[in-house]
């Protein structure tokens, strides 16, 4: 199946931003991110990426406009080989991805949030220590 995607960046920065974070993890971390938001979303779908900086850290958030995730399944999320129904669908995937992405934001001292709407999307956001150069 092919979908038809719109990708949105949205970056207002006057400076520059820096986060302490190792490169090749990070570049994992928003691979899959922006996967997911492709996967997962619908036809004719939006992504949206915001990046924002915080007081002492950074936040980069990756927004779709897919069928979001149902209350039940939030509990699941990060859990090893846990599709959350996916598994009888025809997009492809292991169940390991958000759970890798989790492990590598707190090898690097950050962490990961979602919030969903049924039928609206999903935003999957991360927050590293901002690097004050």
């Amino acid at each position: 199946m092919k979908l038809s995607l719109s990708l949105n960046l949205l970056l207002v920065i006057k400076n520059n931003i820096f986060v302490n974070a190792d490169k090749m993890k990070l570049r994992q971390v928003i691979t899959n991110l922006l996967s997911n938001a492709i996967k997962y979303n619908k036809p004719d779908g939006n992504v949206y990426v915001f990046l924002t900086p915080l007081h002492d850290k950074v936040r980069l958030s990756v927004a779709d406009t897919g069928k979001g995730i149902a209350a039940e399944f939030m509990q699941d999320l990060f859990k090893p080989f846990c599709r959350l129904g996916a598994e009888a669908t025809t997009i492809e995937g292991t169940g390991i991805g958000l759970t890798m992405t989790k492990k590598l934001l707190e090898m690097m001292g950050g962490q990961i949030g979602v919030e969903s709407k049924v039928n609206e999307g999903t935003t999957f956001w991360i927050e590293l220590d901002a690097a004050f150069v």
